[in-house]
């Protein structure tokens, strides 16, 4: 296959591999306290521009040596590992306060007169 052929797959299979793209981008500024948005925004982009170098770089030798096929069940696996995460384990962060949003992840800090918020 040529350069270009290749450059395309590996874009492509990064984008499966890096759960759709812009989302944890926007993702990444709601979930984070402001205390820790900052190391943990651009730790959160370190790894994954790492990543995207790992496939972009493991992508054709890995292909040449198991087949287009297999490599690309491996990313069909991946996406279906990474709707299963969000489904599980993400949580909705529409018409919620930050606050709110920290509880749910357990990560709220308790002021000193503040009482413990119930998820019921």
């Amino acid at each position: 296959m040529t350069d270009t052929v290749n450059a395309i797959i590996s874009k492509n299979s990064h984008q499966a591999f890096n759960f759709s793209g812009p989302i944890p981008w926007a993702y990444m500024g709601e979930i984070f306290p402001t205390r820790l948005k900052g190391a943990a925004s651009s730790s959160a982009a370190f790894l994954n521009w790492i990543l995207a170098f790992v496939v972009t770089i493991a992508f054709p030798s890995v292909a040449e040596v198991l087949d287009y096929s297999v490599v690309f069940a491996f990313f069909a696996l991946l996406c279906a590992l990474a709707i299963l995460f969000v489904i599980f384990c993400m949580v909705e962060t529409k018409n919620k306060t930050f606050a709110e949003i920290e509880q749910a992840y357990g990560t709220h800090m308790l002021a000193q007169n503040e009482e413990p918020y119930s998820m019921q």
